[in-house]
């Protein structure tokens, strides 16, 4: 029985859900309210979503989106000659 994936799979949701409380409690707190605030966003996308809303569900849907990239792209990127790796072509590559 326990050689079956679906099985385990089961097994191991099980056990992601009881560890679950613990792994909140050792949170740091900045780290929880970020948490909290998208899950706050995805719970009103999910009731826009629901209730029928398809135009505020989307766009609630985009605009929260577009929040990561912008976050990602003002860190400082370092590009393929600063991270000190050679570029190397293959060996069939066409000139």
């Amino acid at each position: 029985m326990f050689k079956n994936p679906m099985m385990m799979m089961m097994l191991g949701a099980g056990a992601l859900m009881l560890l679950m409380p613990t792994m909140m409690k050792n949170m740091d707190p900045e780290a929880l309210e970020e948490f909290k605030e998208r899950h706050a966003k995805m719970a009103s996308i999910q009731n826009s979503l629901q209730s029928g809303d398809l135009a505020s569900g989307f766009s609630q849907l985009l605009a929260s989106g577009g929040d990561e990239p912008k976050a990602a792209a003002s860190a400082p990127s370092k590009g393929p000659s600063s991270s000190g790796a050679k570029h190397r072509g293959g060996k069939n590559k066409r000139k």
